[in-house]
């Protein structure tokens, strides 16, 4: 064997090693999650004190069973998860959905700014029709993508734009935000029903669950 030879032959073993090793750590990364979701049930046994005051942002305030949703919206799981929760309590007035802020920061997207925009969207009372558009649309969490679904909900423009300049809009959010980490249940979408944790890692569909339980 040629010195060429052996050093092309280290050079493969190497790389093969590493592929190993990688593969290998994707093999426990992807037990330890396929564990951890099947050990957890849909629904936690006990219930976790929730802060569900008058002034949180909510679809039918009236209704029975009582869903919380803190959400991520630059999360596209937790953006699914919102719109089959707000479709199914659009249609199910028995249902009371609460939506609260837990934005965790993005690389190409300010989450921040569209929780923001959906909180002062939300005092003009046009939250739900604002995070349809937003979602739906698929517009983009920068300013333009939000100043688009502004429009679409034909929200207050300039009263709008006020309000996301507002440190009490920072203080609604960050008092939410410290809600859902003080929890300690992991990271946005956290989602409860009647205060029990649905567990979002389980290939579930919601409106089946909710229209099980709203049948009781």
């Amino acid at each position: 064997m040629t010195f060429t030879n052996k050093k092309l032959y280290a050079i493969l073993l190497i790389l093969t090693t590493i592929i190993g090793l990688m593969l290998w750590k994707e093999i426990n990364n992807f037990q330890s999650i396929t564990t951890s979701a099947s050990t957890e049930p849909l629904i936690a046994d006990a219930s976790t004190p929730l802060n569900i005051s008058p002034t949180d942002q909510s679809l039918n305030p009236g209704g029975q069973l009582i869903v919380v949703e803190y959400q991520d919206l630059g999360n596209s799981k937790a953006r699914i998860l919102h719109e089959e929760l707000s479709s199914f309590a659009e249609k199910n007035p028995g249902v009371r959905l609460v939506f609260k802020h837990a934005p965790v920061a993005q690389l190409f997207s300010d989450g921040v700014l569209a929780h923001k925009a959906a909180y002062c969207a939300g005092l003009q009372h046009k939250l739900w029709s604002f995070l349809d558009n937003l979602i739906s649309r698929d517009y983009d969490l920068r300013q333009s993508g939000l100043q688009k679904a502004a429009e679409d909900t034909r929200l207050d423009l300039p009263l709008w734009s006020a309000c996301l300049a507002s440190e009490n809009t920072i203080a609604a959010i960050q008092k939410d935000y410290d809600e859902a980490r003080g929890l300690e249940l992991g990271a946005p979408p956290l989602i409860f029903i009647n205060n029990k944790k649905l567990n979002t890692k389980l290939d579930i569909n919601i409106s089946d669950l909710l229209s099980t339980l709203t049948a009781k």
